[in-house]
Protein backbone atom coordinates (compact mmCIF):
# COMPACT_ATOMS: atom_id res chain seq x y z
CA UNK A 1 0.00 0.00 0.00
CA UNK A 2 1.12 3.10 -0.86
CA UNK A 3 1.90 5.91 1.45
CA UNK A 4 -0.77 8.35 0.27
CA UNK A 5 -2.90 5.63 0.20
CA UNK A 6 -2.30 4.62 4.12
CA UNK A 7 -2.22 8.70 5.11
CA UNK A 8 -5.64 9.40 3.70
CA UNK A 9 -7.00 6.03 5.31
CA UNK A 10 -6.00 7.65 8.85
CA UNK A 11 -7.23 11.31 7.89
CA UNK A 12 -10.10 9.87 7.22
CA UNK A 13 -10.36 7.85 10.22
CA UNK A 14 -9.29 10.58 12.60
CA UNK A 15 -12.08 13.02 10.52
CA UNK A 16 -14.82 10.76 11.37
CA UNK A 17 -13.75 10.38 15.20
CA UNK A 18 -13.89 14.25 14.94
CA UNK A 19 -17.77 14.29 14.01
CA UNK A 20 -18.85 11.29 16.56
CA UNK A 21 -17.18 13.56 19.49
CA UNK A 22 -18.53 16.75 17.87
CA UNK A 23 -21.96 15.17 18.10
CA UNK A 24 -21.95 13.62 21.19
CA UNK A 25 -20.64 17.20 22.45
CA UNK A 26 -23.45 19.26 21.29
CA UNK A 27 -25.26 16.03 22.58
CA UNK A 28 -24.10 17.09 26.40
CA UNK A 29 -24.15 20.37 25.85
CA UNK A 30 -28.11 20.37 25.13
CA UNK A 31 -28.75 17.84 27.71
CA UNK A 32 -26.84 19.95 30.31
CA UNK A 33 -28.79 22.59 29.20
CA UNK A 34 -31.79 20.65 30.01
CA UNK A 35 -30.91 19.38 33.58
CA UNK A 36 -29.75 23.26 34.61
CA UNK A 37 -33.32 24.55 33.11
CA UNK A 38 -35.20 21.83 35.66
CA UNK A 39 -33.17 22.90 38.44
CA UNK A 40 -34.16 26.17 38.21
CA UNK A 41 -37.75 25.51 37.95
CA UNK A 42 -37.03 23.83 41.27
CA UNK A 43 -35.50 27.13 42.62
CA UNK A 44 -32.03 25.57 42.53
CA UNK A 45 -29.27 28.91 41.99
CA UNK A 46 -27.57 27.34 38.99
CA UNK A 47 -27.52 29.69 36.00
CA UNK A 48 -28.79 28.41 33.03
CA UNK A 49 -27.49 29.42 29.28
CA UNK A 50 -28.79 28.17 26.16
CA UNK A 51 -26.63 26.43 24.30
CA UNK A 52 -25.56 28.09 20.78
Amino acid sequence: MSLDLKLGEIINSQQDRILSLAKENTKLKKKLWYLKSQMAKNGSKIACNHPN
